[in-house]
C-alpha cells in the first residue's frame, strides 16, 4: 500500500500539527522510502506526524 498525499486526507491530518505545507513529495514503494519536503514549525512536529499517520511504521522517512 502506497500512502501519498493524494490517498491520505493530508489536509485534515496536518491541521492537527503545525505543518503548513507539503512542498515536494517522492515515495518509493519498492524501497519503502518517503522523501517529503515540508514547511513546519519544527522537526519534532514532522516526526510526530510520521508516527501518527503510520508512515514511519513501515518506511524510512
Amino acid at each position: 500500500m502506497i500512502l501519498t498525499a493524494e490517498k491520505m486526507d493530508i489536509e485534515k491530518i496536518t491541521l492537527n500539527y503545525k505543518i503548513h505545507k507539503i512542498i515536494g513529495q517522492y515515495t518509493s514503494a519498492l524501497e519503502h522510502t518517503f522523501l517529503w519536503i515540508v514547511n513546519a514549525d519544527n522537526t519534532h512536529i514532522i516526526q510526530q506526524f510520521c508516527i501518527d499517520s503510520r508512515i514511519a511504521s513501515f518506511n524510512s522517512v
